[in-house]
């Protein structure tokens, strides 16, 4: 067995439903995101002891966890970044892709600031230009305005958020030991 790792979102949208029968009507929030659940595998104290001093230290200051990118070459990604200062919403104009590069539904990537950074998944296929520029729609919405030239990491995304500790962790002293599962989940 591997260690488990489960992606999900974590909503604050609602569906508005009339009270006559009428449309639904999808109310998107800014403060959707997400959260991924870890499992760890059995493994050996030390390990154990490490990943356990990680979580303690995770539960009070910001963390990161890589979301592997099946099927796309980070070399063939390019080095894409936000064209244009304080934009919103669900979709960004990025450019610094490779030319006529097909971003796919589905890939995940992280608006890089400082401040607070935030990993989306692209909801429609886009092809850049021959210039290596596209725009492209995601989910979640952005949170807060993106600055001009902000990068995009396409090829190694990563989560940060802090550790929901899930508080079934012990080090143990037998060569080898199962540890609780825990939560890395992003500010919203």
């Amino acid at each position: 067995r591997l260690t488990g790792y489960k992606l999900r979102k974590v909503s604050t949208s609602r569906v508005a439903r009339s009270g006559i029968s009428g449309a639904r009507l999808p109310l998107n929030r800014l403060g959707d995101h997400w959260a991924l659940d870890i499992e760890p595998d059995v493994m050996a104290a030390l390990c154990g002891r490490e990943l356990l001093a990680d979580i303690v230290r995770g539960t009070g200051e910001a963390v990161r966890a890589y979301i592997p990118q099946i099927g796309i070459d980070p070399g063939a990604v390019g080095q894409p970044a936000v064209v244009g200062a304080d934009q919103w919403g669900e979709s960004l104009l990025l450019d610094g892709f490779t030319p006529q590069l097909a971003i796919r539904k589905g890939w995940m990537f992280t608006v890089v600031r400082d401040t607070l950074p935030s990993l989306h998944v692209v909801s429609a296929e886009v092809i850049a230009d021959a210039d290596g520029a596209a725009d492209v729609s995601f989910w979640p919405l952005l949170r807060s305005a993106t600055p001009d030239n902000t990068a995009i990491e396409m090829a190694e995304p990563w989560i940060q958020g802090s550790i929901d500790d899930g508080g079934d962790h012990e080090t143990g002293v037998a060569p080898a030991l199962k540890m609780g599962g825990f939560t890395i989940e992003e500010e919203g």
